[in-house]
């Protein structure tokens, strides 16, 4: 999925900390005391397209601890011709997506399709010359296929989405936003009835909105009826940094929970690019910080599933990415570059290269996805410490607690005291080769029961195992 230029983030930052930007008016729900966090909770996007059947890549996946993949079915690959008949064996770009599908649910992974976008025929055809549109005479068509992906594949999908950001016009939709309503409405009947014969267990979600979408779009999808048959609203929060990106997912949550949705939050993408002239942007050095952040305020808020954009950098553009194209650079990993390449990173027998960010997303899948998250008593130590702490199966702990300040590399000292026993700190890790059998585990260093330990931007994780008592951050 392509992204966009943000050159609007100043003007919705500053909506965020002036007002309640969707005018509900009415305040923020109460914070939970608790939220479970589902053990699926995390996922990638575009896995199992670099190596194909290749073990290794879903090697990787799975050290990442990410649970999902999601790829994009083009209905043009389905229904190539205006016969109404669809094509026994899709391909594109040499990939088949039934091969997609069979080597995720192989791996026990659970495969989830974005159902999008329109034809080459539908366009000369029907919706004279538009691209990315369906006029609602032509509605049944596009259903027809829905139900298709969801007979053909059945219970080896996990999940489904209706389109993809219809907000971004002309990009992914040239139509209005109600005619995108009332496609999504007639789409969802139609899926809906589909999930039911096919595929019991399937979600579904709509909306996928990115935050150029105003508040008119989201209210629509529900004042109009669309998410009637939805498992889930499906959301994108683009943002130069995790706390941003938390806040207004947390404004989105807040307008949809009256319509029952609050805890039915879907980011079916959320991640920052390393390069490019994005205003989302985050150097790799400063990478891991920001995942870590970011899917522990996204797990604690209550969203139901985050799926990180993408698995790797373009792969057409491994050797000599495009330095002022932010496309190029949204992966957690490089895959197979050559040696010598633009960015100097030397081969390595996996083909598999981690960014800096790919441990910390490995940590998060391995210590926080299947916790619950409790809120501890307020901190008493350093001022502007945010502190989390989540509780997993046959006592697993785990803490993690950064302060934000004006300067980054500003920290002041903080005790932390952890009770139980097998206390562990943890690197957020590094770039390098990926190898076969990592795990996230290696990163943690053991630590005394109680110490200090300065608090700044780059968060502290701790893990130990107690069956009682909770962990204290204090004045040292």
């Amino acid at each position: 999925m392509r992204k966009i230029s943000l050159v609007w983030v100043l003007p919705v930052l500053a909506l965020l900390g002036a007002c309640d930007m969707f005018g509900t008016g009415g305040g923020f729900t109460p914070e939970p005391e608790a939220v479970v966090i589902p053990e699926d909770f995390l996922g990638v996007v575009h896995g199992g397209e670099a190596t194909g059947a290749a073990d290794i890549e879903y090697e990787f996946v799975k050290y990442l601890g990410a649970k999902w993949i999601l790829q994009t079915f083009y209905w043009s690959d389905f229904e190539k011709n205006d016969m109404g008949g669809f094509e026994a064996d899709p391909t594109r770009g040499g990939k088949k997506y039934a091969d997609w599908v069979n080597w995720a649910n192989q791996n026990g992974l659970k495969m989830f399709a974005v159902l999008a976008y329109s034809t080459d025929w539908m366009k000369t055809t029907y919706a004279g010359g538009k691209a990315d549109y369906i006029p609602p005479a032509q509605y049944d068509r596009y259903c027809a296929y829905v139900t298709e992906i969801i007979k053909r594949y059945g219970d080896k999908l996990a999940g489904y989405s209706i389109w993809n950001e219809p907000n971004e016009n002309p990009r992914f939709w040239t139509g209005t936003p109600a005619e995108m309503w009332d496609l999504t409405r007639t789409a969802a009947a139609a899926a809906r009835q589909a999930i039911h014969q096919y595929n019991p267990g399937g979600q579904l979600v709509g909306g996928a909105l990115n935050i150029l979408a105003p508040d008119l779009w989201t209210r629509g999808f529900f004042v109009s009826g669309a998410m009637a048959n939805t498992d889930g609203f499906a959301y994108h929060p683009y943002m130069p940094n995790a706390k941003n990106a938390a806040a207004i997912t947390r404004e989105v949550q807040h307008m949809v929970s009256r319509y029952g949705f609050a805890d039915r939050v879907w980011l079916t993408e959320m991640g920052f690019p390393t390069g490019g002239q994005y205003s989302t942007v985050v150097e790799e050095d400063r990478m891991p910080a920001e995942v870590v952040k970011t899917i522990v305020l996204m797990a604690s808020r209550g969203v139901k599933h985050l799926f990180w954009y993408q698995l790797f950098d373009d792969l057409d553009n491994v050797d000599t990415p495009n330095p002022d194209n932010s496309e190029d650079w949204f992966g957690l990993a490089y895959y197979k570059p050559s040696s010598p390449n633009l960015l100097n990173i030397p081969a390595n027998a996996t083909g598999i290269t981690k960014k800096k960010g790919a441990d910390a997303y490995a940590l998060c899948g391995k210590y926080i996805q299947g916790t619950t998250w409790r809120r501890l008593p307020l901190v008493s130590g350093p001022e502007d410490v945010e502190a989390y702490y989540f509780e997993g199966k046959n006592g697993a702990r785990t803490l993690v607690l950064w302060a934000d300040r004006i300067d980054a590399a500003a920290t002041a000292p903080a005790r932390v005291t952890l009770p139980g026993s097998d206390q562990k700190r943890y690197s957020l890790g590094d770039s390098g080769p990926f190898t076969t059998g990592d795990d996230a585990a290696s990163l943690g260093q053991p630590v005394p029961e109680s110490g200090v330990y300065p608090v700044g931007s780059v968060p502290l994780f701790f893990t130990w195992t107690a069956e009682s008592g909770l962990p204290r951050v204090t004045a040292p």
